[in-house]
């Protein structure tokens, strides 16, 4: 099965489960914990079609933090003035 198809299926439980909330009283508590699951695996297989994984997002997450800290860092540096206390 590809993406799209995995999606799709999971998107009819979706529908599935919400009927069965509704319309037959599904425990609520169950429902959730389901619904949760459903979609957090439909999030994911989304984010692997788009070639987003999560080492992925946690690289990508890395480097901008690490532009912003190398911009503080300069600009602390630009503030001293260039000059640095010496304390012997």
């Amino acid at each position: 099965m590809n993406y799209k198809d995995l999606i799709e299926n999971y998107q009819h439980q979706l529908a599935e489960l919400e009927r069965r909330y509704f319309f037959e009283n599904m425990d609520m508590k169950e429902y959730c914990v389901r619904y949760d699951a459903i979609n957090k695996r439909i999030n994911e297989l989304e984010n692997e079609k788009n070639g987003y994984s999560i080492w992925q997002k946690v690289k990508i997450f890395a480097g901008q933090q690490k532009k912003k800290i190398s911009k503080i860092i300069a600009r602390r540096r630009t503030s001293r003035g260039g000059s640095q206390d010496i304390h012997n």
